[in-house]
Parts: C-alpha cells; structure tokens; sequence
C-alpha cells in the first residue's frame, strides 16, 4: 500500500484534504517561513552570503572550513535554501544566490530588517518566559544594541535619511547631533553629502558605538564625525561634546523612553535636551502607531515592529500624544511631516 489512491481508500478524503490544509496553512503557511529565516540569518551572520554576492558561487564546505565553521551543517543549511528557491546549486557543496536573495542581501533596507529582526532574537526566544512572568525585559535579558544599531541604520539609509538630509541642506546647518546614533550611518552620510559638516553622535550602547567608530575610521572620518557612548537622559553633562551644534537629530529614539503614565522618562529627555541645547531645532523621526484593527485592514512591517517593541517594554505612541509631549517637555514651535503611508512622522521642534 504505497500510492496517494491506497492511503485515500484507508484514511478518507475528508482526511486527506485536512491534512492537506493543515501543511498549507501550518507548515508552508507559518512554520517554514521560520525556519527559513533562521537560516538565512545564519548564513548573513557568518558572512558566507556576502561572499556570495562577491564572488557569485562559493564552495560552502570550502568556506566553512577556511572560517572554522562545520561544513556538513553549512552546507545543510544551503541545501534547505537551494530547495526553498533561494540560493541555486552547480555542484555538491558550490551554492550561489538566486535573484531574490541577491536582493535581499545587497539592499540596504531588506539586509538592516534582518539585523534588527535579529537583534530581538533573545527576545523573541524568550516570548514564552515574558509572557508568564519568568523573565523580565531589562533584568534578565535585553536586545543586541550594536545589531539593532547596524540595522536600523541600514533600513533608514535610503528612506529616512536623505528626507532629514534635504531639511538640513534647506537649512544650512553644519553641527550635526545625531542621539541615539547607533553605528553613526546618518552622520556619515551627512559628512560625505556637506563637505564642511561635523558631526556628533550619542549612543547607550558601546557596541554599537564601536561598530560605528570602526566604520568611520575605515572611511577616513575620523576627523570630522565623533561617536559617544552616553545616556540621552544626561544631556546636560555632555556639554563638552556638544559644543557649536546648531541641529540635532534622533531616529524612532524618543518611543524607548515612552511607557507608564504620562510618560514621564520622555518628557524628562526632551528637557534635557533643552537645557543642554537652548533653541537648538530637533528633528525627530518617530513611528506612529495606529490601532491592531488599521494594521489589519493594512499589514506590513508594522505588525511585528509593534510587537517587539512592546516586548521589550517600549512604547510608541500616537501623533497627538507626541505633540503633547512636545508642548509639556516647553516646546513651543512644532512643524510637523506626516508621512501617513510609512506610519511615521518627522517632527522639527525648537
């Protein structure tokens, strides 16, 4: 009894047709695309697709063996990629990258997701320990800041940076400030587009620090861009740093000192700000968050991006929320850009 037609007779057709929505809907439909991820990830992290894109097909068991890795488990994982039509094989170890995943490797806004995607990975390994009380966010786990770093820089590259940038070319400011700055990708950029800009960058975590001073020393800026590990709270005790900047700037920051009533830690740093840069103008890109049943009737990015921030006891908040904050925080000059299908607004306060 080896055919499709004998297992029908013995199990049923309504059996068949069940199992055959349970593979759809359970295996194909959500649990592959987990497992695909992770190796996909594995093989970003160990840089074996990047050398890919490099060089267009790279002997897997080769590279895992010059890099110390175990080549029967790599060159597993690119087998499982080769059948889910990500990569495509020319031999029993040679793998290269399909069109999609080239895409997803070499383009800046794709490759940061998975950064940042990876950065919650502790998170999200611990859902379960959160949800029932075993664990605490910041007591017994938290996020990798230097790949969050890395990869929120990535994925506001080509979207959210240049839109800050053109305000700071209309304006002509040269002393940038970037808070939060992770690995300083917007201050590069800001250096390479005005030749006569320096900048300062203020980040919590030293791993993303010394990923961004790492960069920044490679492409010659050492000069010209200054990165810090230091707490937004304590503005004012950096005064030193901080000396002829005449604009500053902060991406999706401002939403990890919201929570509680009041949210009293973010009006605390936007006062901070003020007491350490009177009259300074402050652009700042946050998130907006709508309701579950608008993300619903529009899913995207947004989705997931929500969840693991409320993982990890951050919360993003609404427009009017953010204004108000504004206003308690004694500013009293707020413009604002609503970019309604990003879900994100850019606010300039002074």
């Amino acid at each position: 009894m080896g055919s499709l037609l004998d297992v029908t007779r013995t199990l049923g057709v309504g059996k068949m047709l069940e199992s055959r929505k349970a593979k759809q809907l359970a295996w194909e439909g959500l649990i592959s695309s987990h497992f695909v991820t992770r190796c996909f990830q594995t093989l970003l992290n160990v840089g074996l697709l990047e050398e890919m894109a490099q060089r267009g097909v790279v002997d897997a068991a080769d590279f895992a063996e010059k890099h110390g890795l175990d080549s029967g488990l790599v060159v597993a994982i690119c087998d499982a990629l080769f059948a889910r039509g990500l990569l495509r094989k020319e031999g029993p170890s040679r793998f290269g990258l399909e069109q999609r995943a080239e895409f997803l490797v070499t383009n800046p806004l794709s490759r940061g997701w998975f950064y940042l995607a990876n950065g919650y990975e502790n998170v999200l390994f611990h859902m379960e320990d959160l949800v029932r009380k075993k664990m605490k966010y910041g007591a017994d786990l938290v996020r990798d800041g230097r790949l969050v770093g890395v990869g929120s820089g990535l994925a506001s590259r080509d979207f959210y940076f240049p839109v800050v940038l053109e305000k700071i070319a209309h304006s002509g400011y040269r002393r940038v400030l970037d808070i939060g700055c992770g690995d300083g990708e917007f201050l590069r950029l800001v250096c390479k587009r005005f030749p006569q800009a320096t900048a300062v960058g203020l980040d919590l975590s030293p791993d993303a620090v010394k990923a961004g001073n790492e960069q920044i020393r490679a492409e010659g800026l050492s000069n010209r861009i200054q990165l810090h590990v230091g707490d937004a709270l304590r503005l004012p005790e950096y005064k030193d740093v901080l000396q002829c900047v005449d604009a500053a700037a902060t991406f999706f920051v401002l939403h990890e000192f919201c929570g509680g009533p009041g949210n009293p830690r973010a009006v605390g740093f936007l006062k901070a700000f003020r007491a350490a840069l009177p009259g300074v103008p402050f652009l700042i890109c946050e998130t907006v968050r709508p309701p579950a049943e608008e993300m619903r009737q529009r899913p995207g990015p947004a989705i997931e991006y929500f969840l693991f921030h409320d993982l990890s006891n951050q919360k993003p908040v609404g427009r009017d929320v953010w204004k108000q904050l504004f206003a308690e925080a004694g500013f009293k000059n707020v413009a604002e850009d609503y970019l309604s299908f990003a879900r994100t607004a850019i606010f300039t306060i002074r």
